[in-house]
């Protein structure tokens, strides 16, 4: 089941690392961290974050 956030409107905030190697950088490397939010606009304000390496 999907959560639901109290209002149309949501912010994401996104931070990345990553790094490509190998022969011709076929590779890669990332870590990223998100999260969403309606920012405090409306109570309650769960907010979502997900973290993903790949």
């Amino acid at each position: 089941m999907a959560r639901r956030l109290s209002t149309v409107f949501n912010f994401g905030d996104h931070v990345a690392l990553g790094h490509r190697f190998g022969e011709q950088q076929r590779h890669e490397l990332a870590f990223r961290i998100q999260h969403f939010s309606n920012a405090g606009l409306r109570k309650p304000n769960p907010g979502e974050n997900f973290v993903q390496v790949r």
